[in-house]
């Protein structure tokens, strides 16, 4: 007699749940041909001791990932307007981008243009994570299901429309799911991120033991030009101006840096018969340093002079008249 009235009562929640989604596959045909409200999302009244029955969401291939379709997981989370699901999904875009591109598709109905959305599987979970519908911990544990059959090429052999009997998940439950998606999350970016990070290290320790070859003997730094162009004076900055004009003079031919390993600093190195073209032809490179230093010495002269030698230039105010002298 007991038997008889637990299946009978079950029966009857049953009945009361499969009205519940009816309801809402009928707002979503609604919703698709009008417009949606921002508070559209609204949460079914659940019982403790409730026992739900999640139907599993079917999965479709696109690009050879499977992908659940927004509205679906929005009515299995107990949704009055599944559409309102697509404001999560612009809310938190860019959360879902990490986990690979949103997958949509364009359509019209009845006159209304709207833009469908299929997640993969972490979209997906992320999605239904971030609800705090009474429904989120059972249809976290169904997304889990499907998609871990789907992987495992066992989809085929489930039923569709069976549905997974679950009860109301505790806080333990729902952290324990929620590691189950970081560790997917953590999986997925060692996948993809590891063996970039593995060949950047072997990059940069090829380069590392790499020692460049540079011909000392037939190139020469910016304090050998120095020493050719035999200036009376010699000031801080000198060697620096003479790098600056030959990276542009050897611009065609090219330069080098001094190896490490020879001088830390690792001076600009150019070629030797650049340089004395630059020096001693048209150019005019000694002219030039003989100028700068020059330049140098007499503003340094003046610097050193006292206050009441210094010379004083004072620049008399423009005046100018129109329509001739007054």
């Amino acid at each position: 007699m007991q038997k008889k009235h637990l299946e009978t009562s079950t029966a009857t929640k049953l009945k009361a749940l499969e009205s519940r989604f009816a309801a809402a596959d009928f707002d979503a045909t609604a919703l698709e041909g009008g417009a949606s409200s921002p508070m559209a999302v609204e949460r079914p009244q659940m019982t403790t001791n409730e026992i739900s029955i999640i139907p599993e969401i079917s999965l479709t291939e696109i690009d050879g990932e499977p992908r659940a379709r927004d509205i679906d997981i929005a009515q299995r989370l107990g949704f009055s307007r599944p559409r309102a699901i697509r404001q999560i999904i612009d809310r938190y875009e860019a959360d879902l981008l990490a986990f690979g591109s949103l997958a949509t598709r364009c359509g019209e109905l009845r006159g209304q243009k709207f833009n469908e959305f299929w997640l993969n599987e972490e979209q997906a979970l992320y999605i239904a994570s971030k609800s705090d519908a009474p429904m989120a911990p059972a249809v976290l544990t169904m997304l889990i299901k499907v998609f871990v059959a789907w992987r495992r090429g066992h989809l085929g052999d489930l039923d569709l429309q069976s549905g997974v009997e679950v009860t109301k998940l505790d806080e333990k439950v729902k952290k324990a799911i929620g590691g189950m998606v970081k560790r997917i999350t953590g999986r997925l970016l060692r996948e993809e991120i590891a063996p970039l990070i593995t060949q950047a290290v072997r990059d940069a320790q090829r380069q590392e033991d790499m020692h460049p070859t540079v011909d000392l003997t037939s190139t020469i730094t910016a304090a050998d030009v120095l020493d050719m162009a035999q200036p009376k004076a010699r000031f801080r900055g000198t060697t620096q101006m003479i790098t600056r004009e030959m990276l542009k003079f050897t611009t065609k031919v090219g330069c080098w840096r001094t190896p490490a390993q020879i001088d830390r600093r690792q001076p600009w190195r150019f070629p030797r018969e650049k340089t004395q073209e630059w020096l001693f032809g048209k150019s005019l490179g000694a002219e030039m340093i003989h100028s700068y230093v020059a330049q140098r010495a007499e503003r340094k002269a003046k610097a050193a002079l006292p206050v009441d030698q210094k010379v004083i230039q004072f620049r008399a105010p423009s005046t100018s008249f129109e329509g001739g002298a007054a």
